[in-house]
């Protein structure tokens, strides 16, 4: 919990002077009507699964009027869903652009400020491939931080919504079992959050060793990228002294890394595809109705609580924090060796 806590105020330590910036207006704008979208969207799944359970009893009970109105109805929602969601990702990609160019030209800023980014060198590598933390990692920071945000959110509000159709549905199919019905007060929610709870923490337990696995690949990918660079520059040194084959063997052993590295992430991403495979195969088998609506209900509602909470960007976001934290105190500490606070 003391880690979880310390590192959300780490993010909030980097994320919020965006939303106190000159462009925090713009920023604060975009971000809520983001999080406006996301929550209609949410409202839109609610009616999607009510429709399912009208439109499929319509052809149960072959019922032509109904089914005719259900297909216009699906119609309008499918327009309005299409319509959120393509306006959301176009609002998503503004906010994440002019986020991140804030962040860009604060990191630059700092970095070749009086000398700092020489100073950074002489304190150490606890901040190493500075200009990756720059390009790469404020973009994956800023990506990573609304898509998990928004995400944790939309589970939120999902889990709220879907409670309320899965005691309902509780009542009109009790649990049977061995030939008799079980009277349980909200068995499917019960059920619902055991499965989500469970998915969540195999997830978690699956996963937590690609965090310094994903971290030390981006090491040896910036590495091997940058030993290929100083190849290139010192190409005219390297044919004149014939010393190809000795670089090519310091590069290939550089490589030998990345590869090492990727057949353990490899590993550990097979774990997780079974595991998902074997809750999403779960997930589409719903528990025993007694009519076709409320079985065509219960299964996406287990579906979306499950999906919900497996938050499977936990790793690449974990690894970009520790790549920043660093490079943001080395930032500080460069900037104070210099008389600056």
């Amino acid at each position: 919990m003391n880690n979880l806590r310390s590192t959300l105020a780490t993010v909030w330590r980097i994320a919020a002077p965006y939303f106190r910036s000159d462009d925090k207006w713009a920023g604060r704008g975009l971000l809520a009507a983001v999080i406006v979208i996301e929550l209609a969207s949410v409202f839109l799944t609610v009616l999607f699964n009510r429709w399912n359970n009208v439109f499929y009893n319509a052809l149960q009970e072959r019922n032509q009027a109904v089914f005719t109105s259900q297909i216009a109805y699906f119609c309008v929602l499918a327009t309005f869903w299409i319509a959120l969601k393509v306006y959301q990702l176009y609002l998503n990609q503004w906010l994440q652009i002019r986020w991140r160019r804030w962040m860009t030209a604060r990191y630059l800023g700092e970095w070749m400020d009086g000398a700092n980014h020489y100073r950074m060198q002489l304190l150490g590598d606890a901040a190493d491939n500075p200009d990756q933390r720059i390009a790469e990692d404020t973009q994956r920071f800023v990506e990573q931080t609304l898509s998990l945000g928004i995400g944790i959110l939309s589970a939120i509000v999902t889990l709220a919504s879907f409670v309320v159709i899965l005691w309902g549905l509780s009542n009109e199919a009790p649990l049977h079992l061995f030939g008799k019905d079980i009277p349980i007060p909200g068995y499917l929610v019960w059920g619902a959050l055991i499965y989500a709870a469970l998915g969540t923490w195999l997830t978690h337990l699956i996963g937590r060793p690609l965090v310094g696995l994903n971290f030390q690949q981006q090491r040896f990918e910036a590495d091997f990228r940058f030993n290929l660079v100083r190849a290139r520059e010192n190409a005219e040194q390297i044919a004149l002294l014939h010393g190809e084959p000795a670089e090519r063997k310091r590069l290939l052993s550089r490589f030998g890394f990345v590869v090492e590295n990727w057949l353990g992430i490899t590993a550990y991403q097979e774990g997780d595809r079974l595991h998902r495979g074997l809750f999403a195969g779960r997930g589409d088998l719903p528990l025993r109705a007694d009519r076709a609506g409320l079985l065509r209900r219960e299964g996406p509602a287990r579906r979306h609580d499950a999906d919900d909470f497996r938050l499977r960007q936990r790793a690449g976001f974990a690894v970009v924090h520790h790549h920043l934290v660093p490079h943001h105190r080395r930032l500080a500490i460069g900037g104070a060796a210099a008389g600056r606070v």
